[in-house]
């Protein structure tokens, strides 16, 4: 039998890629409209927001702009810490690196486990971002349970692993 190893794929990765890059437009639009605002407010114009003062709106869209900073910089580190995640299937086991939450802030625990220890092997949803899950592919023994976020080809992973948790039993 071939190793196999795979890392997180594309797809969960281009998530969090897309929630960084829209919260900073966002911030950029804001901080345009604020501009565009206390110009006008300046010029005896009218002004673009005229719910209410130029400073208000200033506070206001600093608020707005600093949580989205925040969640662009989470989606960063998210991304960073799924790096580590892995999952190889060898001759004799599988071993790789586990993250139920990524976005906890915790890193991945490495794991090892033989085939014929192997009693849990199934899909469930791990949140990547505030929105966003991903498939990710939970395996584990009588004592202890591993999540590997959106592994590439996980269809195959399953199967190749459940072939060989078979053959084990055997």
């Amino acid at each position: 039998m071939q190793t196999i190893k795979s890392r997180v794929s594309r797809q969960a990765t281009s998530l969090l890629d897309i929630a960084f890059w829209s919260n900073l437009v966002v911030i950029a639009i804001v901080i345009v409209i604020n501009v565009i605002n206390l110009c006008r407010s300046a010029a005896q114009d009218e002004r673009l927001i005229a719910i209410a003062s130029p400073e208000l709106v200033v506070i206001a869209s600093a608020l707005l702009c600093v949580w989205m900073a925040v969640r662009a910089i989470s989606a960063l580190l998210t991304k960073r810490r799924l790096r580590s995640v892995y999952i190889c299937v060898t001759q004799d086991g599988i071993e790789g690196v586990s993250m139920p939450e990524p976005m906890s802030g915790r890193k991945g625990v490495p794991f090892s486990l033989p085939f014929r220890e192997i009693t849990e092997l199934h899909k469930v949803e791990t949140p990547i971002a505030r929105r966003s899950t991903v498939p990710s592919l939970r395996i584990g023994n009588s004592e202890v349970s591993y999540t590997v976020p959106a592994p590439e080809q996980m269809e195959e992973l399953m199967v190749l692993i459940s072939d060989q948790m078979s053959s084990v039993s055997e």
